[in-house]
């Protein structure tokens, strides 16, 4: 009779697989032990000052028959280099825009050779260049079948400066910041200007930080003109030398008919400002560019240095973020109202008051008003 073996008997192949894994098992503990071992003798080694030297590996030497006949491959480096402009590409006709880039029949300027020149589609974005458009041109440079298309290069579009300087300058505008915080100069048609428009502007802004509205609050460039000579003064050639001859001064006789040599821009335009200060800000908004200071003159002036003193950055106040939708919470909660004295009422308003209770009958949840 034939003895029925369990399905779960170990089998001769199990036996020998759990021999062998315990085998490997023991080795590798031995191994751990022994690098253990040596690990402790090398520091105590370093402790007296005896280091034992270090196991150098063995070479294997060449043999120079099997070298003979063998070529050294080259190394092909490309090294690193601008891209290619597709300037240097003639545009042909378009042949189809898809859902990532525009294709074009290109022939390249360089060699004559018809191409298929594709413009990657880029979003607007903060992302930076699509990870799509990296991917196909990663998995074009690696293909190579007679089917597929293959990448010959990239090319790049023009930067922005080159962009910003190609058009003439009578296609690019001439009116620069706000009418508001312009300088006399701009306003006056100056042909070049550098940083003295800007230092005016500063002038303009701190002047509102301390009275919390602008200052020169013109409707068009000659009111504007006006209110500035009428808080600044009106300019002269030993002022401001060249005055007379910039483009737009011809437009200001009605201005100029009734010049005003004082200025107006004192402690009783700031009476919270100190003399430094009014110093200071007297220098932004002179009318003469020459006369205004640099930026690092402004932050070196001796008004920065008075008390009180700035704060640091690090302890500005922190303000509810608009973009995030953050709202502050208000702390100050609404107080109760404060009891006064009540009028006093009559005994025959009290009993006018309360009589019509005694003419009603109390009932389960309701109540009866007697006829």
């Amino acid at each position: 009779m034939a003895t029925r073996v369990s399905r779960w008997a170990q089998s001769e192949e199990d036996a020998g697989a759990k021999a062998r894994r315990k085998r490997e098992k023991e080795e590798k503990r031995k191994a751990k032990e022994e690098g253990a071992a040596a690990n402790q003798q090398e520091q105590i080694a370093e402790k007296s000052g005896e280091r034992s030297p270090k196991r150098q590996r063995r070479r294997c030497s060449s043999d120079a028959s099997a070298d003979e006949g063998a070529q050294t491959l080259p190394l092909v480096s490309r090294g690193f280099r601008p891209s290619a402009s597709v300037e240097e590409y003639e545009l042909l006709n378009s042949i189809e825009e898809g859902s990532y880039g525009k294709v074009s029949r290109a022939r390249d300027k360089r060699d004559g050779q018809v191409v298929a020149l594709k413009k990657l589609k880029v979003d607007q974005s903060h992302d930076g260049f699509p990870i799509t458009g990296l991917r196909e041109i990663e998995t074009l440079r690696a293909c190579s079948h007679p089917h597929i298309v293959g990448l010959r290069e990239v090319v790049t579009g023009p930067s922005l400066s080159e962009f910003t300087s190609s058009p003439a300058p009578a296609n690019l505008t001439q009116l620069v910041v706000t009418l508001w915080y312009r300088a006399p100069e701009l306003l006056l048609g100056v042909p070049s200007y550098s940083f003295e428009v800007d230092i005016w502007s500063l002038g303009c802004v701190l002047a509102e930080l301390l009275t919390l509205e602008p200052l020169f609050q013109g409707k068009n460039e000659i009111d504007q003109l006006s209110l500035i000579f009428a808080m600044l003064g009106t300019p002269s050639n030993e002022s401001w030398p060249g005055f007379r001859s910039l483009p737009n001064t011809k437009a200001l006789h009605s201005v100029l008919k009734n010049p005003n040599p004082t200025s107006r821009l004192g402690a009783g335009k700031f009476p919270y400002l100190t003399a430094s200060g009014l110093g200071l800000l007297s220098a932004m908004l002179a009318l003469n560019p020459a006369d205004r200071p640099t930026a690092d003159q402004v932050l070196e002036h001796q008004y920065f240095s008075q008390d009180p003193k700035a704060k640091p950055k690090e302890m500005f106040p922190t303000f509810p973020s608009k973009a995030g939708q953050e709202k502050r919470r208000r702390r100050a909660t609404p107080q109760a109202p404060v009891r006064g004295a009540a009028p006093a009422i009559s005994e025959h308003e009290a009993v006018s008051i309360f009589a019509q209770r005694d003419q009603e009958e109390q009932g389960a949840g309701f109540a009866l008003r007697m006829a």
